[in-house]
């Protein structure tokens, strides 16, 4: 027979150390004062702690099972370089500081990333502000677009996000990640279990 453990709610807070469970162990938790048991799903650990909007955050290379889906597409981030773009907030952070982009700027910026290991037309990125921001743009629009957001993210040598490949287009080039953050103290890895087990009670 498997186990049984109490289950601390305060292990996710940034001093404690989050509880690992093995999976398909049969932990407890008091829940309003009633008993109650699930099987515990593995904790991913956080591969570090970043700074994200003056804020720490744990940062994961995985979300932990029990997010739904809508937790996933909202914690959901890219992280590349020195950059961390968050898709459901419409930012980036370089080193933990918000860069200033305009719409047309960070959809250029998502767009690249999201479509890292292929060349991006400058058509499909003119198509892009017109989907996505409503404006038709020329060639020479675009340049400067690229160019002040280039500005913007930092080009170094060793580290230059925006590649163009002359008369082509552009492409992204910088290794892109998936990552996970854990934005809310609501989005712990055992939130939907509480959840669940309360609806269990009404």
């Amino acid at each position: 027979m498997n186990k049984t453990y109490n289950y601390d709610s305060s292990y996710d807070l940034e001093d404690a150390a989050p509880t690992e469970y093995q999976p398909h162990t049969l932990v407890s938790q008091n829940i309003n004062g009633k008993r109650e048991y699930f099987f515990a799903q593995p904790v991913p650990k956080p591969l570090h702690q970043i700074t994200f909007g003056n804020q720490s955050r744990k940062l994961y290379d995985r979300a932990p099972r029990s997010w739904s889906e809508e937790q996933k597409r909202r914690n959901r981030v890219i992280q590349t370089g020195d950059l961390i773009v968050d898709e459901a907030g419409r930012q980036v952070y370089k080193n933990g500081e918000c860069i200033k982009l305009t719409p047309t700027q960070y959809h250029l910026v998502q767009y690249l990333c999201s479509n890292s290991t292929i060349l991006c037309s400058r058509e499909s990125l003119k198509n892009l502000t017109w989907k996505r921001c409503h404006r038709h743009i020329q060639d020479n629009t675009l340049t400067k677009h690229i160019n002040r957001t280039r500005q913007l993210l930092g080009q170094e040598k060793g580290c230059e996000y925006i590649l163009t490949s002359n008369g082509m287009g552009y492409r992204w080039g910088m290794p892109v990640f998936e990552r996970y953050i854990q934005r809310d103290m609501d989005m712990s890895p055992y939130a939907s279990y509480e959840h669940s087990a309360n609806e269990r009670k009404h």
